[in-house]
């Protein structure tokens, strides 16, 4: 099992040494607990933003739109800061490695590629909509700028119009309970 392991975290990380592994592994580690702190602190501050934006009477529209640019700009940001780094921050370009190691496995055996493609799906979808385009964009390394100009939109549009459903909600719902205290 260790050395499954060890296995895994080299094609991860995409090192051969163990020495390199511990390298890429805290630069790794340093780079994702900032990004997750980053991503967090984003929501809380966008669903203060949301209430204020909800109490100075703006419209869904008008708050996904805001939204919508806010998060193409962002998501750029991310994009651009993994390209920069080469911190592996969002955990995709070694997801990418393992991926293709895996896919090149199940090539071998015919009947396991309905199931990878499944679970490919399914997790490009759990990507766009938890994540983010600057996940999938770096996950499936796109390179040429159309493909990312309309990924960027199109996956902003979809994850925004999605979370900005939730923080309307969120922010009704703290109404109906403030309300019940008052």
């Amino acid at each position: 099992m260790k050395a499954l392991t060890k296995k895994i975290a080299k094609i991860f990380f995409g090192v051969d040494s163990a020495e390199e592994m511990k390298k890429e592994g805290f630069k790794f580690s340093a780079g994702w607990s900032a990004y997750w702190f980053f991503e967090y602190i984003l929501m809380l501050v966008t669903a203060v933003l949301v209430g204020f934006l909800l109490e100075f009477g703006w419209s869904e529209r008008n708050i996904f739109l805001f939204l919508w640019v806010g998060c193409m700009v962002v998501n750029y940001g991310i994009v651009f800061a993994d390209e920069k780094t080469a911190v592996d921050f969002t955990a995709m370009n070694g997801s990418r490695r393992i991926v293709s190691v895996s896919w090149d496995k199940a090539k071998r055996r015919w009947w396991l590629i309905p199931v990878f493609g499944l679970f490919m799906a399914g997790w490009l979808l759990w990507l766009a909509i938890w994540q983010g385009p600057a996940a999938v964009i770096i996950f499936l390394q796109t390179r040429k700028k159309i493909a990312r100009a309309l990924l960027l939109t199109g996956v902003s549009a979809i994850q925004m119009l999605i979370w900005t459903k939730v923080y309307i909600f969120g922010y009704d719902f703290f109404q109906a309970v403030w309300s019940l205290w008052h």
